[in-house]
């Protein structure tokens, strides 16, 4: 196989071949299957669920509002330690229980509607303890599903196609993450579409029930899928590299997650706040907040759906366009310009938004209103490219030790994002003439992720660079070996599957991606103390 070295530069943004020992023949196609079925179940259900808890509040957004803010809460506190134990845990295992923990979280959800149906024929408002036991069944799930979908998307997919020493699986790699990425999008549209139909066809319990049945049977279906790929990729039941801490207690393990994050090398920790940083916005075609504010502004249910159609082709064509362009430029780069077209689009928006008199007089589908619409559109273009190019580089960035750990802190991150953009609106709830607010702190969010990403995009490079075999898991900041022009580099630490190349590669050289500012001579003198 060929070198680390060569794997990590191919990956970076140059054209590959096609591998020669890719993964058991169907894997992709049983992986996507998978992914396809749980996401659509998922979103459906995320859909049904908040008309269910308005039974409890029938005048209020109250209760679906409490519940939302709950799951996310409980994702930001659990995620940590939820990927730490799944970092320790075989990857069958770890999937298995997190499906387990949906399919429980869907059951109960039902056999709590059936208690429901039963005392409102009996009292005249819903008891709140099967509020709180809705609320109960949502936690599960939402932990079920946040170990399943980080286990697989950083996990899995990494082992089978990012693996060190395997360079021509890359284009296969983009080409999974595409397709997952686009399934997304559909679970997106078609979910809440579907669940719409089938409640409006069945009523409110009965839908309920046909979506949680369907949802049901997709777990069965996905778990049936994922062991057959376990069962026929030996890479993916070899034993995970040791980690340096032992098992530890919940609370232990969501402290320790979040150093073993900041310690990442390769820049990761700023590569993941700068894409969780794009949560705190509200500027999203599908998102629930932004389409209750244009409904206040007299827009028609069709401009709605239109409009929210548009952000999901946006969101296709910014994927296309990324997979087109990096088969010439790099990754990094293409997702760059991508995620600056994310920010310049919603500051565009923002800006609209303050000068046209949007947020006081204007109703209907005025000019300015359009304009706005069709910014934030626009902004749904860099966003899913950028999302795409952020996954790829954390495919092959992140420690093959700490991937899930990793996954669900970006996970926690994001999910404190949409919170702070829930807890907002709730302030501006009974004043809508202050949702102006919301968009200028959700553009300046937008913006501080795009300068994030550019900061880490200055002063972490990639190129050939040697070091001594005594050094080459060095974490000390100190000016360390040179590069193959000479350029001295400061001492960098590495991931596992990074350190593990370089001691095979007989050379002394490997190239990944390293922390090397343009103003390294300074670095030089400031921490020229470090002993080599």
């Amino acid at each position: 196989p060929a070198s680390f070295a060569w794997y990590s530069s191919k990956m970076l943004g140059e054209r590959l071949l096609e591998p020669e020992d890719a993964p058991e023949s169907g894997t992709g196609a049983k992986l996507l299957l998978a992914h396809a079925c749980t996401k659509l179940g998922s979103k459906a259900w995320e859909f049904a669920t908040p008309l269910l808890l308005l039974h409890f509040t029938p005048h209020s957004l109250t209760a679906p509002t409490f519940f939302g803010l709950l799951i996310f809460l409980f994702r930001f506190i659990a995620g940590p330690s939820a990927g730490a134990w799944m970092d320790r845990t075989d990857r069958m295992r770890s999937i298995s229980i997190g499906i387990t923990l949906q399919a429980v979280g869907v059951i109960a959800s039902l056999a709590t509607l059936a208690m429901l149906s039963l005392t409102e024929q009996l009292l005249p408002s819903a008891p709140h303890f099967l509020l709180f036991a809705m609320v109960a069944c949502g936690l599960s799930e939402a932990l079920g599903a946040l170990v399943s979908s980080v286990a697989v998307k950083k996990d899995w997919v990494a082992v089978l196609y990012a693996r060190d020493g395997e360079a021509s699986k890359s284009t296969v790699l983009a080409s999974i993450n595409s397709a997952m990425s686009y399934l997304d999008l559909s679970a997106e549209m078609l979910g809440p579409l579907a669940a719409g139909f089938v409640i409006q066809l069945f009523g409110d319990f009965g839908g309920f029930v046909a979506v949680g049945v369907v949802n049901i049977v997709s777990f069965v279906l996905e778990l049936k899928l994922l062991r057959q790929i376990y069962a026929t990729n030996i890479s993916l039941s070899v034993p995970k590299a040791e980690r340096p801490e032992p098992p530890q207690h919940a609370w232990a393990s969501f402290a320790r997650s979040w150093p073993l994050f900041i310690q990442q090398p390769s820049g990761v920790p700023l590569l993941v706040l700068s894409y969780a940083m794009l949560y705190v916005t509200a500027l999203s075609p599908h998102g629930v907040v932004l389409t209750a504010y244009l409904q206040t502004r007299s827009l028609s249910p069709t401009l709605l759906s239109a409009f929210r159609a548009a952000g999901a082709l946006s969101g296709v064509l910014g994927m296309a366009a990324f997979r087109l362009v990096t088969k010439f430029a790099p990754v990094r780069l293409v997702a760059l310009v991508q995620l600056w077209m994310l920010a310049v689009s919603v500051a565009v928006a923002a800006s609209v938004f303050s000068s046209s008199g949007i947020a006081l007089e204007a109703r209907g589908a005025t000019p300015a209103m359009l304009v706005f619409l069709c910014a934030v559109v626009l902004s749904r273009f860099g966003l899913y490219g950028f999302d795409l190019g952020l996954l790829q580089l954390e495919q092959v960035c992140v420690d093959e030790r700490y991937r899930n750990t990793v996954g669900a802190v970006e996970s926690a991150l994001t999910s404190f994002g949409t919170m702070l953009v829930l807890l907002m609106t709730l302030c501006i709830s009974n004043q809508l003439q202050l949702f102006g607010v919301v968009v200028y702190v959700s553009a300046g969010f937008v913006s501080g992720g795009a300068f994030c990403y550019l900061a880490w995009y200055l002063l972490w490079h990639s190129h050939e660079h040697s070091h001594s075999h005594e050094h080459a898991s060095a974490t000390c900041l100190g000016v360390g070996d040179a590069d193959s022009k000479g350029v001295l580099h400061l001492r960098h630490a590495h991931t596992n599957q990074q350190d593990r190349s370089f001691r095979e590669n007989l050379d002394g050289k490997h190239t990944h991606l390293h922390f090397h500012p343009p103003f390294l001579h300074m670095w030089r003198h400031l921490f020229g103390h470090c002993s080599r």
